[in-house]
């Protein structure tokens, strides 16, 4: 957790990042349909981001 406080990248929970830290190493392993939702889960969080990073330009473009 980046900050060590239970909520994961951008607010979202637990398991809702890249899989980078502790919990993305186990979560790899196991059944094939854990893979699956774990990258679903990588690409929503992607999704938001870019969604993010878009209404922040769009924000700086409104305010030039």
């Amino acid at each position: 957790m980046p900050c060590g406080d239970g909520r994961g990248p951008m607010g979202h929970g637990p398991s809702s990042g890249r899989g980078r830290g502790r919990c993305g190493e186990r979560s790899r392993g196991g059944m094939p349909g854990d893979e699956m939702s774990h990258l679903q889960r990588e690409i929503d969080v992607l999704n938001y981001q870019l969604e993010a990073l878009k209404n922040r330009i769009q924000e700086l473009k409104e305010d030039s």
